[in-house]
Order: C-alpha cells, then structure tokens, then sequence
C-alpha cells in the first residue's frame, strides 16, 4: 500500500468521518488469509473506539473477536486502509444480517490514489515484470494477477514446456515489491502482436511479505471493482 501515515487524533476523527458521510465501500480481510468481506460500507463510527461497517451477509464466515483484520475504504479519489481488530459485532434481531465492528486505528494509515490499483487485470494497465527461466532473463508484461497465478506476455517467441519452473519479480502500482515462483500450465502464440508469446503461470511459492503485499493489493482491486459495478447499477 502507500505510506504509513501517523495522523493526529483529530485528523483521524476528521477523516472517518467524512468517510462515514459518504458511506465510503468498504472490505475486510484478516491478516495472512486471502479470504475477504467485501461489498461492505462504513456506517457508523465511534469515535476513538470502532467502526461499525454493514453490507455483512448471514453466511459470511465472520472471524474471531480479536482477530488483527485490514480494512479497506474507498474515499473519492482515494483508497484507505488501517489494521485494527476485529471486535464483537451487532447482532440484529430475527434474520437480520449482523453489524460488523473493528478497532479504531491506532497504528497508523495507508492512503494512496485510487487510480494505482487499476492495473493487472483484464482490460486494464500490465505491469512490467522480470521473468527468469534457468540462467535467462527476459522483459514481459504482466497481464494479469490473483491469488493463485498470473498471465505473462514477451516479446521473445519462446516455447516452454508444460510444468516449466520460472520467477518472476514485478513492482506492484503501489511500489510494494511482488516476487514468486511459478510452473508453466498454459501457452499461447499471438501472430502479429508485440507480445506474441503469452504463458499462464500458476504460483506455486512466495514469501509471506511478498504473499501479504499481493492481498492487499488484490483485497483494493477487488473494493473497486464492487463499488464501480454497484454504481453501474444505479
């Protein structure tokens, strides 16, 4: 994400509550899982103790009090994100679906425009990556990026053998660095493209930094993309 920001009390309370005024989208994902929250929205906020957040459906698998979580607002033109923990939520009556609540920042918070996270999918910016195949080097694109793999586009027409192991090393659009180690499960040749030689690699290994960089970059794009489909509704 962007860089830590240490906000003053009242520029905390100031910032939340705008968010609160606008109902800012919001998700949530626990520290180390890939499973996330989403179409949630900040409600309510108690100052200097937690935020209530709703959009929570009766079969999300809600974690445990105390669980350290990362929440993601979406505020305009910006993304924001703090870690906090979960706290015990509000249990409506009947078959009303529980009000989420998590700590108040006390660690600071991560703020970065939105534009930053509208890369690495389909239809959207690549990212340039190093890819290395035994002792060779080479420049590609990174097409596309989730949990599981990524799709690669180069320029040299290579022919790689299925369950080939190959790293790759990319920057993501908020300058955390994403490194990981992968095999070949698909190939393709475009004819007449600058990228002909496109490969679908499936991660097979990371380091945890390197795993914690890509949630939360994937945990932005997905809040994104929920809001900008909600908005497509209305």
């Amino acid at each position: 994400m962007g860089n830590l920001q240490r906000l003053s009390d009242s520029d905390i309370h100031t910032l939340l509550r705008s968010a609160q005024d606008q109902h800012a989208p919001a998700s949530l994902r626990a520290h180390g899982s890939h499973r996330m929250i989403g179409d949630l929205q900040l409600r309510e906020i108690e100052p200097g103790q937690a935020l209530q957040i709703t959009g929570a459906k009766r079969r999300d698998q809600l974690p445990e009090t105390g669980t350290p979580m990362t929440l993601t607002l979406l505020m305009g033109d910006d993304v924001v994100s703090f870690d906090a923990p979960f706290l015990a939520p509000l249990h409506g009556e009947g078959d009303l679906a529980p009000i989420l609540r998590v700590g108040w920042p006390s660690e600071g918070i991560q703020r970065h425009p939105r534009r930053q996270i509208r890369v690495a999918a389909p239809q959207q910016t690549p990212l340039a990556a190093k890819v290395r195949v035994d002792r060779q080097e080479f420049q590609g694109l990174l097409l596309n990026l989730t949990e599981a793999g990524l799709g690669l586009a180069m320029k040299e027409v290579l022919v790689l053998e299925f369950h080939t192991l190959v790293k790759v090393d990319t920057t993501l659009p908020n300058g955390s660095p994403f490194t990981c180690e992968g095999e070949v499960r698909h190939f393709t040749h475009l004819e007449d493209d600058s990228y002909p030689t496109r490969f679908g690699i499936s991660i097979l290994k990371a380091s945890e930094p390197d795993l914690e960089n890509l949630r939360t970059f994937i945990q932005v794009r997905r809040t994104d993309r929920s809001e900008s489909l909600r908005q497509a509704d209305h």
